[in-house]
């Protein structure tokens, strides 16, 4: 019994499968869409066909069935040769690299289990307080004992690098002729702290993770935000230790 070619839902099949089929030929191609759905496309106007062949009374009377099975097996050939690729691209797409899986591995040994008081050991947070809280309570000891505004921050600085809140240094920042900027110390303010060289050492490997080209991008992203928090660590370390100064001197004096 050939089913009907006039009612409701042959006609839909038909209009369906006849723009579904080079809609998803075009987009299996381009690889404007997932392929997977590309492929279904491509898989519900071959459908019309196929349905053509083994229903159409003409086809059916003209053609042998053995040409007709040859002719479904040869247009199952080319969609499997034109999406194949495509979709084994895709399957490879997530699974990880060996660099990457490399890469993985080893921020995984970094951060593995590390509760939040290792990373503070890790990045030597408590190092980080601990020198400028020492640092800065002899600068106000000299201040008061000599009224001199130089400070000579070498013992505790050396081979360290400097952190500096521009918002809290305001004025006291000023850009020189040959470009660089300048910090006009203050006794009453605190804007800039001694950033440790084991935090600096243990920041500076993260930068690798976060240029890398064979991770994926969303661990990128949160490599960048775990490096960002670092900063506004120690941008809220300046900070606190500014208020501190300002509200009771006297704390830090009595280190």
């Amino acid at each position: 019994m050939q089913p009907s070619d006039t009612g409701f839902w042959r006609k839909l099949f038909n209009v369906t499968s006849l723009a579904s089929g080079p809609l998803g030929l075009g987009a299996t191609l381009t690889g404007w869409i997932n392929p997977w759905l590309g492929v279904a496309l491509m898989a519900w106007g071959v459908s019309y066909i196929v349905y053509e062949i083994v229903f159409a009374e003409t086809v059916v009377q003209n053609v042998p069935g053995m040409f007709r099975l040859l002719f479904v097996v040869i247009l199952g050939s080319v969609i499997i040769g034109i999406a194949g690729p495509r979709l084994q691209a895709k399957l490879l797409a997530n699974e990880p690299s060996a660099a990457q899986s490399d890469e993985i591995k080893q921020l995984d040994e970094l951060f593995s289990g590390q509760e939040e008081y290792d990373l503070h050991k890790f990045f030597a947070f408590d190092q980080m307080v601990d020198l400028n809280m020492r640092m800065y309570a002899a600068r106000i000891r000299y201040f008061q004992r000599t009224g001199q505004i130089s400070f000579d921050i070498t013992p505790y600085a050396a081979n360290q690098s400097l952190s500096i809140d521009t918002s809290v240094a305001g004025e006291h920042l000023t850009r020189q002729a040959n470009g660089q900027i300048f910090y006009d110390l203050d006794p009453n303010q605190i804007a800039f702290i001694v950033l440790p060289q084991k935090y600096s050492e243990n920041k500076k490997a993260l930068t690798r993770y976060e240029n890398s080209i064979t991770l994926a991008s969303s661990i990128v992203i949160s490599v960048k935000d775990f490096d960002n928090t670092l900063d506004e660590n120690t941008a809220l370390l300046i900070k606190v230790m500014d208020v501190a100064l300002k509200e009771k001197p006297g704390l830090l004096c009595a280190l």
